[in-house]
């Protein structure tokens, strides 16, 4: 995934938002959780944007992993909507 994101974003100038994390886990040890921490490698750490799920009082959602990303510089609002 690394080398796809380089050739088709990286090197084209883009943006790659990614998700931080989705399984809500502790990964402050050596566990990451893909594709948000590409951040942390040089090959394609500046087009990559990891985001993460906030509720309506700005508190991190359920699902969300901790310590996925040493850059995490967006959080969306997400927890508990619904689509319509």
């Amino acid at each position: 995934m690394r080398d796809t994101i380089k050739q088709y974003v990286c090197d084209k100038g883009g943006l790659f938002v990614a998700a931080a994390g989705n399984n809500g886990l502790d990964m402050t040890g050596t566990t990451k959780s893909y594709p948000g921490a590409y951040v942390t490698d040089p090959l394609v750490a500046p087009c990559i944007l990891p985001v993460a799920a906030v509720d309506q009082y700005d508190r991190w959602g359920a699902h969300v992993s901790r310590g996925c990303c040493q850059r995490l510089e967006v959080h969306a609002l997400a927890d508990h909507m619904h689509a319509m």
